[in-house]
């Protein structure tokens, strides 16, 4: 008897590490992130101009779930579609479940999947975090698809369709509220952040000879104000 619970205990344990270590190309793929669809494209993108990617080939990388576990694969980032594509076996597809995501490491940046507003209506996608904490900075990757144009006059060539890589856009939400986007420019502090700490934020920015508008000075700020939070 004492044998046979021990053999029962082995083979559960055995199929817990099993699965611990599945990716997407196993069956147990559905046992973490449920169903995934076949890539639909709307558009031919053999037949336009640029790219709608933040990195054309698919890259390994690691789909990191809110359970904890870790899954190994090759992604990219559609950013035109805001979706995560994967290779599955020889079939592209979409992930789904975003629930159950986490964060996805890619090739050095991190990708995480946030409900956000840009002034039109509330969304949900992927965005790249700069700054985590109480108050969090988040950048959003910007692809345009235009049609082709034809030419204005018999001097002009035609304008042929074209994928066009748009400024970056940049979010910002506090404890955990849904994101809204910002404009880094001079006003940003005052029209971002509470009354109270308006002050404070301008002094440090003054003191340190930031610029707001500048990218990696506003992450300086948020960083900044984060440890005033953190630390009254």
């Amino acid at each position: 008897m004492k044998f046979l619970l021990f053999l029962l205990m082995a083979c559960c344990l055995l199929i817990d590490t099993t699965y611990a270590q599945l990716d997407l190309n196993t069956v147990g793929r559905k046992k973490y992130l449920g169903d995934f669809v076949p890539v639909r494209r709307k558009l031919n993108y053999s037949e336009i101009e640029g790219t709608p990617y933040a990195e054309e080939v698919l890259l390994e990388g690691y789909l990191i779930l809110k359970r904890g576990d870790t899954v190994k694969n090759y992604f990219r980032y559609n950013i035109y579609t805001d979706e995560i594509e994967y290779l599955d076996g020889q079939e592209l597809k979409v992930l789904l479940n975003h629930y159950e995501m986490d964060r996805l490491l890619l090739d050095g940046v991190t990708y995480v999947r946030i409900d956000y507003n840009s002034g039109i209506k509330l969304k949900s996608g992927y965005l790249i975090p700069e700054v985590e904490g109480p108050c969090a900075l988040y950048k959003k990757l910007n692809v345009t698809f235009n049609d082709p144009m034809p030419p204005r006059s018999s001097y002009d060539k035609a304008t042929p369709a074209n994928f066009e890589r748009k400024s970056d856009q940049w979010f910002i939400s506090f404890d955990g509220a849904p994101a809204r986007m910002v404009a880094l420019n001079k006003n940003v502090i005052r029209k971002v952040f509470p009354p109270r700490d308006v002050r404070n934020l301008e002094e440090y920015v003054d003191k340190n000879k930031l610029k707001p508008k500048r990218e990696m000075d506003f992450v300086k700020i948020i960083t900044y104000y984060n440890r005033i939070r953190e630390n009254p």
